[in-house]
C-alpha cells in the first residue's frame, strides 16, 4: 500500500488518532525495547478473533490469556505455537461487579472494588485461591504455566493482592510481573492511581527477584503522544492494547499493512 493510500484511509475510517501517533508509535517500536502485549484473550469471541488475527500478523510479543474464559482448542493451538510470550489475566470474583462494560468509570470501578475487599468478598485469602486455581486451569489448558502473571484492570497494583501476586510468581517460578518500574505520566485518574500503587510495590518486586520493564504505557491512558519519543534508547516499554475495543483495533490492524 502506498503512503497517501494509506493516510487516505486512516481519514475514511475516521479514526481516534492521527498520522502523527501512528509515525511515533512506529519510531518507539524501532528505536526502544518496545514490546506490544495484547489483553483479555478469552473475554469475548471479538476479542479472540481480533487478538488471533494480529498475532498472525506478527506485530504482537505478549497475549494475557483468562483462563476462565471463553477458549476453544483451536485457539489455545494457534497461541501455543504464535512466537509470542503467553501471560496470564488473573481476574477477582467480585460479586458487586455482575454487569461488563468495555469502558466503565474509574470511580465506579474503584467504589466497587473497596466495596468487595472491605466486605470480605474479595479477601486476600479469597484472591489467592482465586488466583492459584486460575494458574492452575492456566496449565491444565495449555500445558505449561505462564510466561507472565498481570491481572483484569491492574487489581494486582492494590498492595495485599501484589503480594500475593509476588508470592505466586515465586511459587511457580514466573519470572515477569506487569508494573513497570515508571510510567508515562498523564492527567487521567486511573493513570495517577496507578502510579502511587506502583510506588508502593516497587520494594517488593525488587526484593523478590521478579522481572519487570521500565516503563508501563496503556493505549487508553493516552490524552497525547508528546514525550514518548524522549525515553532512553535502552528503556524496556510495554505497550497495552485491548484488541475488544474497536479503536484499539483499527490502531493496530494499520501496521499490518506497513
Amino acid at each position: 500500500m502506498g503512503k497517501f493510500a494509506f493516510f487516505h484511509s486512516l481519514f475514511q475510517k475516521n479514526l481516534l488518532y492521527s498520522a502523527y501517533s501512528i509515525l511515533l508509535f512506529l519510531c518507539l517500536m524501532q528505536k526502544k525495547h518496545l514490546f506490544v502485549a495484547l489483553d483479555d484473550f478469552g473475554i469475548s469471541p471479538q476479542a479472540n478473533r481480533h487478538i488471533l488475527e494480529l498475532v498472525r500478523a506478527g506485530i504482537i510479543n505478549r497475549v494475557a490469556v483468562m483462563p476462565q474464559g471463553l477458549l476453544p482448542e483451536v485457539a489455545i493451538q494457534q497461541l501455543l505455537i504464535a512466537p509470542v510470550a503467553l501471560d496470564i489475566h488473573l481476574e477477582i470474583n467480585n460479586p458487586f461487579r455482575s454487569e461488563r462494560k468495555l469502558k466503565d468509570g474509574t470511580l465506579n470501578r474503584v467504589f466497587l472494588f473497596f466495596l468487595g475487599y472491605f466486605s470480605g468478598k474479595t479477601s486476600v485469602k479469597q484472591v489467592t485461591q482465586q488466583w492459584e486455581a486460575q494458574i492452575q486451569k492456566f496449565y491444565a489448558l495449555f500445558g505449561r504455566y505462564p510466561d507472565g502473571l498481570n491481572s483484569h484492570e491492574h487489581t494486582h497494583f492494590f498492595p495485599p493482592y501484589f503480594a500475593v501476586m509476588i508470592q505466586l510468581a515465586t511459587k511457580y517460578n514466573i519470572s515477569y510481573i506487569r508494573l513497570g518500574t515508571q510510567s508515562h505520566q498523564e492527567k487521567p485518574l486511573v493513570n495517577r492511581i496507578l502510579n502511587w500503587l506502583r510506588t508502593k510495590n516497587l520494594p517488593a518486586l525488587a526484593q523478590s527477584g521478579r522481572n519487570t520493564s521500565d516503563f508501563l504505557i496503556s493505549f487508553d491512558w493516552l490524552s497525547s503522544w508528546d514525550g514518548l519519543n524522549d525515553y532512553p534508547e535502552e528503556s524496556q516499554i510495554e505497550f497495552i492494547f485491548h484488541p475488544e475495543r474497536e479503536d484499539e483495533m483499527a490502531f493496530l490492524q494499520t501496521f499490518k499493512n506497513l
